[in-house]
């Protein structure tokens, strides 16, 4: 399982003990954490907007840009998924959080009882949501993703046991089999316009008898035989929106 972590902090000191915890966690429990390190909130916030992070610890007193204003810049992005957490040794800032929707707030010095109860919670809540969620292989690594996240996945060699994964923010490509994830994203609202390729319909912006037009500006083509059941799904989309 692979997580994207950010922590950030004007403190080297508090980020090398907060580092060392969360990679000692993952060692534990057989979890990748990718780690990124911040002193400053705006740093934080462009690299979120390029490659979005699932988990992010913010110190709430930094200068130039307190860890309130930049969860707060986070959360416009409108990824609600991510979680914000708040790391800091004044607890009198907790009220003043809860306008971002941390998902916890934790004191210094942070410890080992700390952080395993904290992961403890963020994996109870990835479980509990594994519905709205899949594991994407990426290069060999399980990459946890928000089904709503992914635009189109589509076959990327000659033996189709290699997929292209276009998520909102960024790509990548891993193994994997296209009927397994057609059979499983159905549901969902995932579409096969023609072979080698499956879309999603929440990130379909308009289409021709020819091609399907995605959120990201790219253009997939559509069989003839596949067009009418492409009309009925986008039809429904557009209906379940209205209502």
């Amino acid at each position: 399982m692979h997580f994207r972590v950010a922590l950030c902090d004007d403190s080297p000191e508090d980020i090398v003990t907060l580092s060392n915890q969360i990679t000692k966690y993952g060692k534990k429990y057989d979890i990748h954490f990718d780690i990124e390190h911040f002193d400053s909130g705006a740093a934080l916030v462009q690299t979120h907007h390029k490659n979005p992070f699932n988990i992010i610890f913010l110190d709430i007193e930094m200068p130039m840009q307190s860890g309130i204003t930049t969860a707060r810049h986070l959360r416009n992005t409108g990824n609600d998924d991510v979680f914000i957490i708040f790391v800091t040794s004044y607890p009198e800032y907790m009220r003043d959080s809860f306008e971002v929707q941390p998902f916890q707030f934790i004191t210094k010095p942070v410890n080992t009882s700390v952080i395993s109860k904290l992961f403890a919670s963020i994996m109870h809540k990835y479980t509990k949501s594994h519905t709205s969620r899949v594991i994407l292989d990426d290069q060999g690594t399980g990459r946890v993703t928000a089904i709503n996240d992914i635009l189109y996945i589509k076959t990327s060699n000659s033996d189709n046991s290699m997929l292209e994964y276009a998520l909102t923010k960024y790509s990548f490509t891993g193994k994997g089999i296209l009927q397994t994830w057609e059979n499983e994203l159905t549901p969902s609202g995932f579409f096969s316009p023609r072979r080698g390729y499956l879309v999603n319909i929440r990130h379909v912006v308009s289409f021709t008898k020819t091609q399907v037009n995605m959120s990201n500006g790219e253009s997939i083509p559509v069989s003839r035989r596949r067009y009418t059941q492409l009309q009925r799904l986008f039809a429904n989309r557009i209906i379940r929106s209205l209502n």
